[in-house]
C-alpha cells in the first residue's frame, strides 16, 4: 500500500497517512494541516479519490476485492 500512498501528491499523502495511517482524528489533522474545516472534507475526498487510483495501477486484485465488498 505504501507505493499507492507514494503514488499521491504531497498533500494528498499528508491526509492519508496522518488520518488513516496514524488514525488522528479530523479535527486534528485539520489543526496539523492549517486548513479549515470545509477545505479539509475537499481535500480528503481528493486523497482518497487518487489513492483509489493509484491502488487500482498498482495493486488491483487487492482493489478489485475492496470493491467487491458490500458496505
Amino acid at each position: 500500500m505504501e507505493q499507492a500512498v507514494d503514488g499521491c501528491t504531497p498533500d494528498h499523502q499528508k491526509i492519508i497517512e496522518y488520518r488513516y495511517l496514524e488514525q488522528q482524528q479530523g479535527q486534528h489533522v485539520i489543526k496539523m494541516l492549517n486548513i479549515s474545516k470545509s477545505q479539509y472534507y475537499v481535500h480528503e475526498r481528493e486523497a482518497l479519490l487518487e489513492f483509489g487510483s493509484q491502488l487500482k495501477q498498482v495493486y488491483p486484485a487487492l482493489f478489485d476485492a475492496i470493491m467487491e465488498q458490500d458496505y
